[in-house]
């Protein structure tokens, strides 16, 4: 379950009032992500995957980050200059790593580093750990 890496492009839409349709998936209930719309994406994008944008004009953006740059772009709020586009990659990229570090200790803190949060309390410190690390710290070399 991926919940919530498809809600920035909803998000996104909305505020740019783009008329759009919202399709859920939920494979568990009755396989038709995998069986059904994921073989017929590929057709038109070999790296179908969730989340994607189907294009009136046949086009499928897919993954999230592609998706939210096709946006950007396509709607007109990519910043003005190289420097500035490549600032809002890079903070695009650090936020999915943010995203994903968080998702890991929330859902698989068993498979991280530093060592699992048993507890509610031991998520916050570790989280506030973190933060309090500066706001680069863990992507500085």
């Amino acid at each position: 379950d991926i919940r919530g890496l498809g809600a920035p492009l909803r998000m996104l839409l909305q505020y740019s009032g783009v008329e759009h349709e919202v399709v859920y998936h939920k494979e568990a209930e009755d396989g038709s992500w995998f069986d059904e719309k994921k073989p017929e994406l590929r057709k038109k994008n070999a790296l179908a995957n969730l989340p994607y944008l189907e294009m009136d004009d046949g086009l499928v953006v897919c993954e999230s980050n592609a998706c939210l740059i096709y946006l950007q772009e396509s709607l007109g709020l990519s910043p003005p200059s190289d420097a500035a586009r490549l600032q809002s990659l890079a903070l695009l990229s650090m936020c999915m790593c943010t995203r994903n570090d968080l998702v890991n200790r929330a859902y698989y803190a068993e498979n991280i580093s530093p060592p699992p949060c048993p507890t509610r309390e031991a998520f916050v410190a570790s989280i506030q750990a973190l933060l309090q690390a500066g706001p680069f710290a863990k992507y500085e070399a």
